[in-house]
């Protein structure tokens, strides 16, 4: 068999549009808010599963996604007006292959590698004078590249009593810009044993 494919695509949109208007008192007059959101993003990936042959099972997938998001506001108190504009995007982008080991009596391995990248970018400005100013240290970028590679196994040598222990090590590195990046290197280490009264199959 060649496997089984399958594709996803996803859109969307948000758009959102508000105006209020106020009557003030002390001090006397009327005030105006104007707000505008506009949103969107979407995704797609594709995973593919094939068996290999003596009970060994590949499965691959990718997946990128992305998102969008942007304010505007304007406050209007008689002749003085002050407002914003806010910005931020962000994405993602994973892959993944795992190795499925299946038919070796009361034994069954999983190893696998995984990849992603994210990243997130912002930016502000304020009204000043009628016009928008970008604020000062307002625009930003982080980004995180990821990477991650497992293993685990589940021995039953009883329909009742089973035990499962894994190990996955993960190395990541975070990058705020301005030459401040910083990395990380962690092993987790699990195990688990568990007994049931009532016969399970794995």
């Amino acid at each position: 068999p060649l496997g089984d494919v399958r594709l996803n695509i996803r859109g969307y949109r948000d758009v959102s549009d508000v105006t209020e208007r106020d009557a003030f008192d002390v001090p006397a007059g009327a005030g105006l808010l104007r707000e505008a959101y506009r949103g969107g993003g979407g995704e797609f990936g594709g995973r593919y599963v094939a068996p290999l042959g003596g009970g060994v099972e590949l499965e691959a997938m990718a997946l990128r996604s992305w998102r969008t998001n942007e304010t505007r506001a304007t406050s209007t108190n008689g002749p003085r007006t002050v407002g914003y504009r806010r910005f931020d995007e962000s994405g993602e982008s994973v892959g993944r292959a795992v190795l499925r080991f299946h038919g070796w009596d009361a034994l069954s391995l999983e190893t696998g590698l995984e990849a992603a990248f994210n990243w997130l970018e912002g930016d502000s400005a304020l009204m000043v004078g009628g016009a928008l100013v970008p604020a000062p240290g307002s625009q930003a970028r982080v980004e995180e590249r990821r990477g991650e590679g497992f293993a685990t196994g589940v021995w039953q040598p009883s329909p009742v009593l089973a035990l499962e222990a894994g190990l996955r090590f993960e190395a990541s590195v975070l990058d705020p810009g301005h030459g401040e990046a910083q990395g990380l290197e962690f092993a987790k280490p699990s195990a688990a044993l568990t007994w049931t009264p009532t016969a399970q199959r794995l």
